[in-house]
This record gives C-alpha cells, structure tokens and sequence, in this order.
C-alpha cells in the first residue's frame, strides 16, 4: 500500500526499503493469523531448543515464505550469523538477489520476545 501511495503522490520509491519493509511485515506476521492466507507469516520457533536440525529447518521455512511471498526476489541465501545482542536468540543473514541483479542484504534477529527485527544492512541501499 505504502508503495502505490509513493508512486500516485510522486515521492521516491524505493525499491530495497519497500522489500525490506515487507519481510519486515512478513516474518513479523504469525503464521495462521491471515485467515486467507493460512501459510502466510513465520511459524513458531520453540527459542528453548537449539537443536541443529530445528534451526535449519526454521531456516528453511524463512527461505520458502519470502521467496513465496517477495517476487521482487529472483534469489536468496540465508545464513546463521552469531548473536550480537543479548536478547538475541537468533540472527541471520538474508542475502537476495534482485530482478535487476542487484545484490540486497538484510539482517533479521530473532528476539527472546519473540519478535523479529528486520534491517537492511547494505551501504547502497538507496
């Protein structure tokens, strides 16, 4: 919505915040919760299991949904990263690939609260 108001006022459009902004809504968005979409949003993640094969699995399932639900994304690849916050339960790395073979690196953690945060993390994001 907030992009097609950006291009009927005129003001700039950017594509990486507006992708950024959607997985943002979408991994923040609990799966079920959209009545016509029942696999839209992020499933549970119990935080207490560590156990390998969980996260990969978690992993997995965050590759699937936004390369379901981002067609602005021809590719992704996403990557354990060490914790750097305490409240941290998990971070990743979301390296995507663009139509126009432009390079888009996001940052996602997975916080004790459950909540997750999503921030671009390449300098040339404009």
């Amino acid at each position: 919505m907030r992009d097609m108001i950006s291009r009927l006022s005129g003001a700039s459009y950017d594509i990486k915040k507006s992708i950024a902004g959607h997985v943002r809504d979408l991994l923040n968005t609990r799966r079920g919760s959209v009545l016509h979409l029942p696999d839209y949003g992020l499933p549970e993640y119990c935080m207490h299991h560590q156990v390998l094969q969980e996260k990969k699995k978690f992993i997995l399932e965050i590759k699937q949904l936004v390369e379901r639900y981002e067609p602005r994304i021809t590719s992704l690849t996403i990557s354990e990263m060490d914790a750097q916050r305490h409240d941290c339960v998990l971070q990743l790395k979301l390296v995507a690939t663009l139509a126009n073979t432009q390079l888009f690196v996001l940052n996602a953690l997975l916080l004790g609260g459950g909540d997750l945060m999503v921030n671009q993390h390449d300098k040339n994001s404009s």
